[in-house]
């Protein structure tokens, strides 16, 4: 059997796996990109039991990635739950079009941005040498309906 994939398909698996390897670049495991997702998805008070049964995780692995998450202040308690504060919406939202432009190649990852990390979060943070240093080719051109 002969895999015949089209331009779009090849670009769009360079895509996700240049995605893949720049996330293991910000050593950034797996329970807490779930989590993190869900409190960015949908930002109303989260109980820690409803982020468990939503990510399916155990619910002491939730609360482990709450802590870093709020060590790094980007959450908030209140007395609903606990939610993503607007700051961390904000940068997330900036730093996600930076790595966006990133992946598609041709660029260096936003320097501000990096810096802005890499002082919340320290150098053990990410792999910052490959992240400032490393540009991906070939440039893949953005899809018209704004996925990848």
């Amino acid at each position: 059997m002969e895999l015949d994939y089209t331009d779009d398909e090849r670009d769009q698996l360079r895509l996700w796996r240049r995605w893949k390897i720049t996330f293991d670049w910000f050593n950034y495991p797996e329970p807490l990109q779930r989590v993190h997702q869900a409190l960015l998805v949908h930002r109303q008070p989260w109980s820690t039991r409803a982020l468990a049964t939503y990510t399916n995780m155990p619910q002491t692995s939730v609360r482990r990635q709450l802590d870093l998450l709020d060590a790094g202040n980007a959450i908030e308690r209140t007395e609903h739950g606990v939610q993503i504060n607007q700051m961390q919406v904000a940068f997330n939202s900036s730093f996600h079009r930076a790595i966006a432009d990133y992946v598609h190649g041709g660029v260096h990852l936003n320097k501000e941005l990096l810096e802005v990390f890499k002082q919340g979060f320290g150098p053990e943070a990410a792999n910052f040498e490959m992240l400032e240093n490393h540009v991906w080719w070939p440039v893949i051109k953005k899809a018209e309906n704004g996925i990848f």
